[in-house]
């Protein structure tokens, strides 16, 4: 889901911020190829920033790095806008919630071009956008700026005379990505020096958490008691960190001193004990922190997709990224948390609900979650004045939704698909090691969330809308009607793929795509599940572009715009694959034992490998080696002709990489519409096959699905 939300961001006008007026200066021609256009830049102060969108070829020109002043030229197919400007009011509507006000679609000429000129602002900020169809495909101007620089007439004018010089001659797009020739044994290094750097001197074995929300002022206090054990000699330093409370008192059974520091993402709470503390030795550390003002938003990027990460607000209060207690680097220890908000506000978190009662007109509930299970995130929260329904699934997971009164129809929705995606879950993932997952509506005070933490589903309101009559057997998860729908199974298959297991969130974000997948298998049949899968790979062979692309397992798969279109995509079309290979019954216990594998100090993509082998009784390492730490993908030309008996077929890979090893489906054709389907395995540079089919053949269809790892031509 994360996918599709982000494609249809990928596009959308940034939130303007005030830029400083600057004298005139000479206008700067840019010229573009592949595709070729130009205009007139305002001054030398505009750059090109290579911001690029997969499926899209996106130019950003802008002043200033935050990208808040801007002219974007954009060309992607039709199937992105299948009803050009109105599609993008709708996925932009469904993308920016209340901070959206459309101002209004009208015919425009731009470059002499019949085009549609639309008006939008995003929290206040005004965007221009004009759209035209050339070569079947949409290209798309945009101007984007601050309020008070499209009322000052000098630079309005500068603005106005950008789009005057556009001129647009089209051509090729660029060439196709890069691929990185990282070999699979640089990248098991790099991934195994980030497996040792998890390793600390101290590590924190509970937290008994006592938390105080006052969601009229704003404010959160927090007293944590830390249980902490040496795990090497002489440890004579401890660091714990947090983000947005402020920490103001620390006590310790041990001599020690204590001190705060700020770095970008996080704070550093840093203990030192003289004499240092002896392997094996135990101690408690009580700590006070608390937040005047508990809100916390990172600055909306092009491709950004969860901005606010956090508040304490009257409407709604709660946590997602957020450290509002002092962890350690493991993040993995026991959590013992009591909840204290006034009536008749409640606090929903992960774990057992231990304690429930209300006193003083304040309502008081604990939660335990005793296992320990390393976090990618830490446990969050929601505080509401929530009603609730709840459900168990087939396997005897309890579900529980949280809403406001008025939405007992979307709770009861929430139930009923949560219910059915677990059902699909737990055979192929098997149980979770907590005995609930709860799910929430939070409403942030701009912009949008929905995230998974352990026990807890956070969404607000772009992914809280009525799921009447939503059909997803189309398979296309980018539709803005069906988010709703699919960020049910998506974050739920979370709790499995990140939190239960621990693989790294490389895997965890495709597996949960094809948990999606098996989702809308199960509501909608085989044929809806291969469509899924088809999806899968235009978001990510036919969105390779101009940026290199790296394998899924390489850290650096993060470093650019492929890291989504890869990560997200194609690990469902390479399970769709071993799942043909192996056939379900053996895909599927492979799948189940992979889940099983839940020793964290081994790579998850080993881990996952070493299961599959396990359950299916395969040898997958080459397949998973082939797939996961190599970048790119294999390039086919296809050809046949008619021979006796059958067709004689040519197979070239043509990409520049050494050849890859795939299972290639076949469709052949008769005269008289009949059709006849096969397979070869295709693991050379070129190959010949001859292909028995029972009727003379007029022709092939390669992948006829759509669902192959690989691009073919012919």
């Amino acid at each position: 889901m994360r996918f599709a939300q982000a494609l249809l961001l990928r596009v959308v006008g940034l939130i303007a911020l005030p830029v400083t007026a600057r004298a005139a200066t000479p206008e700067v021609p840019y010229v573009h190829d592949a595709p070729r256009f130009e205009l007139r830049l305002p001054s030398s102060a505009w750059q090109r920033r290579d911001v690029l969108a997969e499926g899209v070829v996106a130019v950003v020109l802008a002043p200033v790095a935050d990208l808040t002043t801007r002219c974007s030229v954009l060309r992607m197919d039709t199937r992105h806008l299948p009803d050009g400007i109105a599609t993008r009011a709708r996925q932009l509507a469904a993308a920016a919630g209340a901070g959206f006000r459309d101002d209004g679609i009208r015919e425009e000429p731009l470059d002499g071009r019949t085009a549609q000129r639309w008006d939008y602002a995003l929290h206040g900020q005004p965007v221009a956008e004009w759209l035209f169809a050339d070569a079947g495909k949409w290209v798309l101007f945009q101007l984007a700026a601050p309020t008070e620089a499209w009322n000052d007439p000098i630079r309005r004018a500068e603005l106005d005379a950008i789009r005057a010089s556009f001129r647009w001659t089209g051509g090729a797009d660029p060439v196709p990505a890069q691929v990185s020739a990282t070999a699979p044994e640089a990248i098991r290094a790099r991934r195994a020096e980030a497996l040792a750097a998890v390793a600390t001197d101290c590590a924190v074995e509970s937290h008994r958490i006592e938390v105080r929300v006052e969601p009229a002022a704003g404010t959160l206090d927090v007293l944590d008691e830390l249980e902490l054990v040496a795990t090497a000699d002489a440890v004579a330093k401890v660091e714990l960190y947090t983000s947005v409370v402020n920490v103001d008192e620390v006590t310790c059974d041990a001599p020690h001193r204590w001190s705060t520091r700020k770095l970008p993402q996080v704070d550093v709470l840093e203990l030192q004990f003289d004499p240092p503390l002896a392997r094996g030795r135990r101690l408690t550390v009580l700590v006070h922190a608390a937040a005047d003002d508990f809100f916390l938003a990172q600055d909306q990027q092009l491709v950004a997709e969860i901005a606010v990460f956090g508040q304490v607000r009257p409407r709604s209060s709660w946590s997602s990224h957020v450290v509002w207690y002092p962890i350690d680097g493991r993040n993995d220890a026991a959590v013992d948390i009591t909840f204290d908000v006034p009536a008749p506000y409640v606090a929903v978190t992960g774990g057992d609900l231990v304690v429930e009662r209300e006193e003083g007109g304040r309502r008081i509930r604990r939660y335990v979650e005793a296992s320990r299970h390393p976090r990618l995130l830490p446990f969050g929260f929601a505080v509401g004045e929530y009603v609730s329904q709840a459900t168990r699934s087939p396997g005897g997971l309890a579900l529980e939704v949280f809403g406001f009164a008025g939405e007992e129809q979307r709770i009861a929705q929430r139930i009923e698909f949560l219910a059915k995606a677990a059902a699909a879950f737990e055979p192929a993932f098997g149980p979770l090691p907590w005995a609930e997952v709860r799910f929430c509506h939070v409403q942030p005070e701009r912009k949008e969330t929905g995230v998974s933490l352990p026990g807890l589903i956070l969404v607000s309101d772009a992914y809280f809308p009525d799921l009447e009559g939503i059909d997803a057997s189309d398979g296309d998860l980018t539709r803005p009607d069906v988010l709703g729908l699919l960020v049910i199974a998506d974050e739920l298959a979370h709790q499995w793929n990140i939190y239960a297991t621990g693989f790294p969130n490389e895997l965890g974000e495709g597996l949960s795509t094809y948990s999606n997948a098996l989702f809308v298998e199960a509501l909608h049949g085989y044929d809806a599940y291969l469509r899924v899968i088809a999806g899968c790979q235009d978001g990510w062979i036919d969105a390779a572009g101009a940026m290199t692309e790296f394998a899924v397992a390489d850290p650096a798969i993060y470093s650019n715009a492929r890291y989504r279109s890869v990560v997200f995509c194609k690990t469902p079309l390479v399970l769709h694959a071993l799942r043909e290979q192996l056939g379900d019954a053996r895909f599927f216990a492979g799948l189940a034992a992979a889940f099983g594998e839940r020793d964290r100090a081994v790579d998850g993509f080993e881990r996952f490998a070493r299961g599959f082998a396990r359950g299916a009784g395969a040898d997958v390492a080459a397949f998973f080696e082939r797939w996961f730490f190599r970048a790119g993908f294999p390039q086919l030309q296809v050809t046949q002709r008619p021979m006796a008996g059958g067709a004689s077929l040519r197979v070239v890979q043509v990409q520049p990489e050494a050849p890859y090893e795939l299972i290639l489906p076949l469709e052949f054709r008769g005269e008289d519409g009949r059709t006849h389907r096969t397979c070869v395995l295709v693991n050379e540079r070129e190959q010949r096959f001859d292909v028995p089919v029972p009727f003379r053949p007029l022709g092939v269809t390669a992948d006829p699905d759509g669902v192959a790892p690989a691009r073919i031509d012919g």
